[in-house]
């Protein structure tokens, strides 16, 4: 496939997770525009519980719209965690509507 049909699936890709996100996962994807954030870091940005945020992290990295790096970060009570990344492409962000 060539690289601008590739570009195109990809628009296709996120234009339809955007219609299936629920509001919850795409707060967390608007958290991870800028830098990746470890789960605890999106929990305190979401202010969700971290068990909400660890079970939406897992679906989009299923479906591919989130990778956990191999970098790891002390969290606030020492302990190493991942941090998660966006892999939206950077000219589609803010494609986020939070008024759906």
């Amino acid at each position: 496939m060539s690289s601008n049909g590739e570009a195109n699936r990809d628009l296709a890709y996120f234009d339809l997770a955007q219609e299936t996100l629920s509001r919850t996962q795409r707060a967390i994807l608007k958290a991870l525009e800028k830098e990746g954030l470890t789960r605890h870091e999106l929990a305190e940005v979401c202010k969700m519980p971290l068990s909400s945020v660890c079970g939406r992290v897992s679906y989009l990295e299923e479906i591919g719209l989130v990778k956990t790096t191999p970098e790891k970060k002390l969290t606030q009570y020492g302990k190493p965690a991942t941090i998660v990344v966006s892999t939206v492409p950077r000219f589609r962000q803010g494609w986020l509507d939070f008024d759906s």
